[in-house]
């Protein structure tokens, strides 16, 4: 239950009580979608190894094939599995983002009934509660390979985190575009955010580095902010790998042009929505 104080009398107390109703309406988020948190992590952890497992294995198995698989070795002292994890966590971050707010309770939630809540607040909870499960599953699977497999051999573990975080903000910013343009073409947007989330299985750049691709092959990548980070984030995890063709700057400022136009159609479409929203689509 939800408990609401009068109504504070500072701006800086209304802001105080926004984030308190944030921290308890991302930990309902967390609760709602896996009935316990420690499910969520598991379930996320157990996704995640399964994921670098299987392209772990496909890089084995096609390296010296061409490709640019080959090239992976020298950026990393030949290991396989921290170049795998290093693309799929942004990728499960990104992915688990966009879906988290593009599924999250609407402007037609019963939950919005309840002040001081609005969609505004469940949408940035249904975001912080995916970091906040990829981030402790990522943790852990870190920590256990660190201590039970070899140490890790990241070079710039706090770089390489900043743009894990850009990777999820790209995420949330197209998630959120996507959930404010839903009621307005709800069959459009949905085969949309589905296509996009299936194409970034192969064109995320997971599997290869970007300085390794001929020209022509990396264009049908480069407009993927996904690539781009994944890229980034590989040059802060090896000290023998530099960035030469992908940039920070793209991600981040489509994610703040998503998140700009996201929060405009969500309220927009928050003064218009009805209970009978939807009922002729």
């Amino acid at each position: 239950m939800i408990e609401h104080d009068a109504q504070p009398k500072t701006k800086l107390g209304g802001a105080f009580n926004t984030l308190r109703l944030i921290h308890v309406t991302t930990a309902q988020a967390v609760r709602a979608k896996y009935h316990h948190p420690a499910t969520g992590i598991i379930i996320s952890m157990i996704q995640t190894l399964i994921m670098i497992l299987l392209f772990v294995f496909v890089i084995s198995a096609l390296r010296g094939k061409g490709g640019g698989l080959d090239r992976t070795s020298p950026v990393n002292g030949g290991d396989i599995i921290t170049f795998v994890m290093s693309g799929v966590f942004l990728f499960r971050a990104h992915n688990s983002a966009i879906q988290a707010i593009f599924s999250s309770p609407g402007v037609n939630s019963p939950l919005t009934n309840h002040q001081p809540i609005n969609s505004t607040i469940l949408l940035i909870s249904a975001g912080l509660g995916e970091l906040y499960t990829q981030l402790l599953g990522m943790s852990f699977i870190l920590a256990v390979y660190h201590c039970a497999w070899k140490p890790l051999n990241f070079d710039n573990f706090i770089g390489f985190f900043i743009f894990f975080l850009l990777g999820w903000f790209a995420g949330v910013g197209i998630g959120l575009f996507a959930k404010a343009m839903q009621p307005w073409a709800p069959r459009i947007i949905g085969i949309a955010q589905t296509l996009y989330q299936r194409i970034n299985m192969f064109s995320s750049g997971k599997m290869f580095l970007a300085n390794s691709l001929p020209g022509d092959r990396r264009a049908l990548f480069d407009w993927n902010p996904l690539f781009h980070a994944i890229d980034q984030a590989r040059g802060e995890a090896f000290l023998n790998y530099t960035p030469r063709y992908t940039n920070w700057e793209y991600p981040l400022i489509l994610a703040l042009v998503m998140l700009t136009i996201g929060f405009i159609g969500e309220f927009y479409t928050r003064q218009q929505v009805s209970l009978s929203w939807g009922a002729t689509r």
